[in-house]
């Protein structure tokens, strides 16, 4: 993951490109909110506003189930200040691109940084199970369950 942070940053100046199939006016607002996070890359010196800038784009992009440039966005993101939110976000842009044991390490972050978020560690379960880590998904499964015993995600 480190390597992909470190080359959305390098890559930050460059607008995220998008498929060839996004309608317009879409592509229109895309592009203009592209260009508006760029600008505020470049002009801002605090990495949270940065980081902040990048992840709208990319919860612009996921809202349009556009998930590489969601991808692309949240690294840089991350690249900026390695948020939960972020690291959050792009782990369910990686799990719906397939890219399940990055996604795993996002989400297992992600605990690690707020135990508390029980819909990480119910990612996580899910994350683990999918590459057939069924111990370490069932007790992420569990841990989600201490958290929050009450949310419909893990009523048993």
């Amino acid at each position: 993951m480190l390597l992909a942070c470190l080359l959305a940053s390098a890559a930050g100046a460059e607008r995220i490109a998008l498929p060839d199939d996004v309608p317009e006016p879409l592509a229109t607002q895309l592009r203009n909110a592209s260009d508006a996070t760029r600008a505020t890359v470049r002009q801002s010196p605090n990495a949270e506003v940065r980081a902040d800038a990048w992840g709208q784009l990319g919860m612009f992009y996921h809202a349009h189930r556009l998930r590489l440039p969601a991808k692309q966005a949240y690294a840089a993101a991350i690249a900026e200040q390695a948020s939960p939110k972020w690291l959050y976000l792009h782990g369910i842009a990686l799990s719906e691109l397939g890219e399940i044991e990055r996604a795993t390490d996002d989400f297992q972050a992600v605990v690690e940084a707020l135990p508390e978020n029980m819909p990480a560690w119910y990612r996580l379960g899910v994350s683990r199970l999918l590459t057939g880590n069924v111990d370490g998904a069932d007790a992420a499964f569990a841990q989600a369950l201490r958290v929050a015993p009450e949310s419909a995600l893990v009523l048993t």
